[in-house]
């Protein structure tokens, strides 16, 4: 079998499987070198008769096509690599972005984890800044408004739970025009920047942190975004089953979300 059991790759895709199931899964052959060596005379006939000569349990191997992912060995996963409960399974495929490089969550799930991970790091990011509420003013789901459908669970964050509020009744003369909205208790500390690597492909949250750090703002609006598929697509998804691996139940689409926030922070 030409791919290897190794250690976690830069690749952010991998195949989590003993030995044992690489051979069982990996049964497909690339029978367009076998019928290009049935050309050269005798040469495929002969490899085969010395390999079954050899002792050689598949005389085959070298014609078995190659898996797309790197290989980690499921009896010695590396310490730096990380799974939901339950997981690593036997045969399993799982992914990870650069934002989370050592988190690794089974193909099915993917976006809505990493939509989870970045809603998470926003509000996060809101609260260290000394935000007081968050308000959603506009909300769009795969190009469509879903301002008053938007409902967000609630979100895990390294300062505890964040609950989401909703807001039955609309005032005109309060200003509201969201249906949702986080709200955040004072804290005496001082404001700080989140460090989360979701900044690293959102500049303008990188604007708002050095606008709120430097000045005593009242409010800002800002959007949160999550469209990119980051190569995790039905296709990929249709392959790896294509080739017998499991993605670890059935995958979720990219929803492609945009939602507009209105912060409103404590006085400094």
């Amino acid at each position: 079998m030409e791919n290897a059991i190794t250690e976690r790759q830069t690749a952010r895709t991998v195949i989590v499987a003993s030995r044992n199931t690489l051979e069982e899964k990996n049964k497909s052959i690339d029978w367009a070198k076998v019928g290009f060596d049935y050309l050269i005379p005798y040469k495929l006939q002969f490899e085969l008769l010395s390999s079954l000569i050899k002792g050689k349990n598949d005389p085959l191997e070298k014609y078995r096509k190659a898996l797309p992912y790197p290989i980690i060995d499921y009896n010695s996963v590396p310490s730096n690599m990380f799974f939901p409960p339950q997981h690593p399974i036997d045969g399993c495929v799982y992914a990870s972005c650069d934002a989370e490089p050592n988190i690794y969550i089974p193909l099915s799930q993917f976006h809505t984890y990493m939509y989870q991970s970045k809603l998470s790091a926003f509000i996060e990011m809101c609260a260290n800044l000394g935000a007081k509420t968050c308000k959603i003013i506009y909300a769009e789901e795969n190009g469509q408004e879903i301002t008053q459908k938007f409902k967000v669970d609630k979100i895990p964050t390294s300062i505890g739970i964040i609950e989401a509020k909703e807001k039955f009744s609309f005032f005109k003369k309060h200003k509201e025009n969201s249906n949702l909205y986080f709200e955040f208790p004072r804290v005496d500390s001082e404001t700080k920047p989140s460090n989360s690597l979701w900044l690293n492909g959102e500049p303008s949250w990188r604007a708002f942190q050095n606008i709120r750090t430097s000045r005593d703002i009242k409010s800002f609006k800002l959007d949160f975004c999550y469209e990119d598929e980051m190569g995790i697509n039905a296709e990929v998804s249709l392959g790896i089953n294509k080739l017998g691996f499991d993605i670890g139940g059935s995958f979720k689409n990219i929803a492609k979300t945009k939602v507009s926030f209105e912060v409103e922070f404590w006085k400094k």
